[in-house]
């Protein structure tokens, strides 16, 4: 019995199984398998796909669950492109979620005083109106890519994003 405890410690120390996968491996000689993929998708910020595969995985199986992946956290329906949001829409959009008081006009006021970029500023109500709408569902339907170029967004994206999800896969057996 103890000799038996000594290899299945030495699978275990090589393989990632459990003593009773050692043990019944070698007793029975049936390989009952072990995860060969781990997809992990960080919904919050900085937003983050995690891959852990093995190396003798095909890589085209690999491609293909990494866009699996992308598209959930990104939420793209099959067959669009993502395209991500600039600085001042990602501002834009975190401005309006802030709350709006008042007129479109008022609003638009308000963002010019604080968009900190004389670029940003808008001198039509309802082009405003229009860009921090769109702005908005933007960020409210997926998650907005990058931001670590932009800075000062980093805490505002990270109070307004914040779940994790795991999602394990297995590849199709060869």
């Amino acid at each position: 019995m103890l000799r038996l405890k000594r290899v299945a410690a030495v699978l275990m120390a090589e393989y990632p199984w459990s003593e009773a996968k050692a043990t019944g491996f070698i007793l029975s000689g049936a390989f009952t398998g072990f995860r060969v993929a781990t997809i992990t998708e960080y919904r919050f910020f900085p937003f983050r796909i995690v891959l852990e595969v093995d190396p003798g995985l095909d890589s085209e199986w690999v491609r293909r669950e990494y866009q699996r992946a992308q598209r959930r956290l990104l939420r793209i329906d099959k067959g669009k492109r993502y395209k991500p949001q600039s600085a001042k829409h990602l501002r834009l959009g975190l401005f309006l979620a802030r709350g709006r008081e008042g007129t479109w006009r008022e609003a638009m006021e308000k963002w010019n005083q604080e968009c900190g970029n004389p670029e940003w500023k808008y001198k039509k109500p309802r082009l405003f109106q229009s860009h921090a709408q769109t702005a908005l569902a933007k960020l409210r339907s997926r998650r907005p890519k990058g931001g670590e170029g932009y800075p000062g967004i980093h805490t505002e994206i990270v109070a307004s994003f914040t779940s994790t999800r795991t999602h394990k896969r297995q590849p199709p057996s060869k």
